[in-house]
């Protein structure tokens, strides 16, 4: 470990304590700390993924419909 690593992890705990410290990489952000922006955005992904759910939901219905109809 080096002394300017140290020194930069005293600097932050000096300045916002014990938090400061935390790892927060991959953490998802709570809702309340998304900008509206990034709210509209996270909604398009999530009707974006419903979507494509339902997309997969419909051909396997058409599957079987078929094979109703063939057999």
């Amino acid at each position: 470990m080096t002394t300017g690593r140290t020194y930069g992890w005293v600097k932050k705990y000096d300045a916002s304590g014990e938090d400061a410290l935390r790892d927060g990489r991959g953490r998802a952000k709570a809702p309340e700390e998304l900008t509206e922006v990034d709210q509209q955005k996270l909604a398009m992904k999530k009707l974006e993924h419903e979507n494509e759910r339902l997309r997969q939901l419909e051909r396997i219905q058409s599957v079987i419909v078929g094979r109703k109809r063939s057999g």
